[in-house]
């Protein structure tokens, strides 16, 4: 399960996180990262979980960018603040390739984005907390553990 731009509201988390029937993993692509550490220890969460720093993460722990790997599918998290997404994804894009990524996830746009190009899956889950006209939002990454590893990324919409 993939949060991005949760800016400090854990209310919105942690009903989405209370409602999905089954997850593996969580990942939060910045502006208040952290809150994603705060919902794992306060639910009690039994899984991995990566969190990156976005723009408006000035005291956050957490790294610029990860490289996660999940049944050897690797995945690139970054806000994205500082490869310009918002006037495109290009520089993300080959930055992310660049990187050795088969996947890049990132924030900072507030709108949901979900890109196969053959080379690099895209992810952008959007906000869950503060959307431009696009509604709250978060992303599902499933990869099969099979030798096919075949992947699949969403967004879901709160109240679609």
């Amino acid at each position: 399960m993939v949060f991005s731009d949760s800016h400090g509201r854990l209310a919105e988390m942690r009903s989405v996180v209370k409602n999905e029937a089954r997850f593996d993993m969580l990942l939060h692509a910045g502006d208040y990262g952290d809150d994603l550490a705060r919902l794992v220890m306060e639910e009690g969460f039994k899984v991995p979980f990566y969190a990156v720093r976005g723009n408006c993460d000035y005291d956050s722990e957490c790294a610029r960018q990860e490289m996660v790997e999940v049944n050897g599918i690797k995945i690139f998290l970054t806000h994205g603040n500082r490869q310009g997404v918002k006037t495109g994804i290009n520089r993300l894009y080959y930055y992310a390739l660049e990187q050795g990524a088969d996947m890049v996830v990132f924030g900072h746009t507030h709108r949901p984005l979900v890109k196969n190009t053959g080379e690099l899956y895209v992810l952008n889950p959007g906000t869950i907390a503060m959307p431009h006209g696009y509604g709250k939002s978060y992303g599902i990454i499933e990869i099969d553990e099979n030798p096919h590893r075949r992947i699949d990324i969403k967004t879901v919409v709160l109240g679609r």
